[in-house]
């Protein structure tokens, strides 16, 4: 079973992906804004395989979080999820080496996209 570390701030959203990566199997751990998401990655002693992230979120700086996430978990792959048209709209400047889902989006489109990730596909 993949875990899966979940950064959205909208707790009814939060709530509505992680029950719909649950029922496909995944554990889900939840935060609501990066303090908490890097509270949970130094707490965790089981491996977080991704992080699906909101690019617009209270709390630490996107780039400030990815970096203490990715030097706990160096194989961490890393999910942002964005309003933005464009990944050239990045808001912390590079986006490459990162994977991207377009906001809003179906949990069968989230499924789907997972599967591409873990699977080592492109989607």
């Amino acid at each position: 079973m993949e875990t899966i570390l979940l950064v959205e701030d909208e707790r009814l959203l939060r709530e509505m992906i992680a029950e719909g990566l649950r029922r496909r199997g995944y554990e889900v751990l939840m935060a609501g804004d990066g303090q908490e998401a890097a509270r949970i990655c130094a707490k965790r002693h089981k491996h977080i395989r991704l992080m699906l992230c909101d690019v617009m979120m209270p709390g630490l700086r996107l780039r400030e979080l990815i970096r203490i996430a990715v030097e706990m978990y160096p194989s961490m792959i890393v999910l942002l999820m964005t309003a933005y048209a464009e990944e050239d709209s990045f808001p912390t400047g590079n986006s490459e080496g990162f994977h991207f889902i377009q906001k809003p989006f179906t949990t069968s489109a989230l499924a789907l996209r997972l599967e591409a990730i873990f699977g080592g596909g492109c989607a």
